[in-house]
């Protein structure tokens, strides 16, 4: 028995039309530069949530380091902010706020959300006055409006791998800091 809807079926099949190589190549060109587009514009937004998220993390530590005041009449006297994470040294601020109770065992101090590293550290802590007064330096972007509001220079006695500014340069790199 001979299909008669075999030489129908072959000719609709060869009348459908699909995309051309060069029409698929101009669409995915269309959506590369769209997408670049969005992200080159989406930085901006990161960058300042990356600086909201730092000035948090200050009013966060200045609350652990007051109620470790409240506890010895002194701030700590350590220059490191913090170990990497597994092993904390007994001389580092996060070592010292676990062993006195106030941060948890399982619980450290913030790290800076868009990265970093001991050897390039960008949370920076430093005790003055004889233990009774602190800075805290972090790095914010050129659009955050609080480098009006910080510190022109790093205190006498502070050693921060990047010295205090309240203004942003590019030239030269600085970071924002806080004295309590």
């Amino acid at each position: 028995m001979k299909n008669i809807f075999a030489g129908v079926r072959a000719k609709s099949l060869s009348n459908q039309k699909g995309f051309t190589l060069v029409e698929m190549l101009v669409v995915v060109a269309i959506i590369a530069i769209l997408a670049s587009v969005f992200l080159v514009g989406l930085s901006g937004f990161r960058q300042s949530a990356y600086d909201a998220r730092r000035l948090s993390d200050i009013q966060n530590v200045q609350t652990y380091l007051e109620r470790y005041y409240n506890a010895h009449q002194s701030y700590p006297n350590v220059t490191v902010w913090s170990s990497k994470s597994g092993g904390d040294l007994p001389q580092t601020l996060n070592g010292v706020l676990q062993a006195d109770g106030i941060l948890s065992n399982n619980q450290n101090l913030p790290v800076d959300p868009a990265g970093g590293s001991l050897a390039n550290p960008l949370y920076e802590y430093c005790s003055l006055s004889n233990n009774q007064s602190y800075v805290i330096g972090v790095p914010l972007s050129n659009s955050a409006s609080a480098w009006k509001q910080g510190l022109a220079s790093t205190p006498a006695g502070c050693n921060f791998s990047v010295p205090c500014s309240n203004q942003f340069t590019t030239s030269t790199p600085s970071v924002y800091c806080v004295q309590f």
